[in-house]
């Protein structure tokens, strides 16, 4: 992006940046890997974190 365009942008107050590196910043706070598993414990310990009650 130019330089200038990016300045005026940023001074409006937008967030300017490329999809890889917002789409790396989303999956940097993901809390996918550590619900994921394949063993019967991993499944209940999901159940449990995740229970209604």
């Amino acid at each position: 992006m130019d330089a200038f365009l990016d300045k005026e942008f940023r001074s409006k107050g937008f967030v300017v940046s490329s999809l890889d590196s917002l789409v790396g910043w989303a999956q940097s706070g993901s809390l996918w890997p550590m619900t994921f598993g394949l063993a019967c414990c991993a499944v209940e310990m999901m159940h449990t974190g995740a229970s209604r009650y």
